[in-house]
């Protein structure tokens, strides 16, 4: 069974992967953590907007361009977001990693 190198995301919004990071803002930080908490699952457009914005405000747009954001920063890492439409989002984690990437990406 192959085991995947997980992304690791320390105190200063720095995910680490294959030897490479990127940096992300706390709230592209929050939803990352929700994503990586339910990876190959599908984490809902609902959870993700109560977890972001909990006193209300973030619209549907606000969510898909923050996600549109991080799914930029996570890519070089092997991280693909998934849009599962008029559901939610979700994470995949592969061995393949942007070869072509400028390193480190932030």
């Amino acid at each position: 069974m192959l085991t995947l190198e997980l992304p690791v995301v320390d105190e200063y919004g720095l995910v680490r992967r294959h030897g490479q990071w990127v940096a992300v803002s706390p709230q592209l930080e929050r939803a990352l953590r929700l994503l990586l908490d339910g990876v190959g699952e599908v984490v809902s457009r609902d959870r993700l907007r109560s977890a972001l914005w909990p006193n209300g405000g973030g619209s549907g747009r606000n969510l898909d361009t923050l996600i549109y954001r991080l799914r930029d920063k996570l890519r070089p890492l092997g991280l693909t977001i998934h849009t599962i439409r008029r559901k939610g989002f979700m994470l995949e984690i592969s061995d393949r990693h942007d070869e072509g990437a400028t390193w480190p990406t932030s």
